[in-house]
């Protein structure tokens, strides 16, 4: 059973922007639960578990280099 919560329509509010976004919080407070339930309602998503350490590995290195990038190149802002 899913219990609705505030958060919930929050994230719906930023979901038209480009960006990423990351749910964090402590273990077993519904994070993944909330997700695949906003993901569910959605035509088109990408849905990445940072469970797998390889790809929270490879996410904090392309953050960083997009931000190197966006240093070396302002005009890309």
């Amino acid at each position: 059973m899913y219990i609705s919560r505030k958060l919930e329509y929050k994230i719906y509010h930023y979901l038209h922007n480009p960006e990423i976004i990351a749910i964090v919080g402590p273990r077993q407070s519904g994070k993944t639960t909330l997700v695949q339930h906003i993901a569910q309602k959605l035509i088109s998503v990408k849905f990445i578990s940072f469970m797998v350490v390889k790809i929270l590995n490879l996410s904090l290195i392309i953050i960083r280099e997009k931000r190197l990038l966006y240093q070396a190149h302002p005009l890309l802002n």
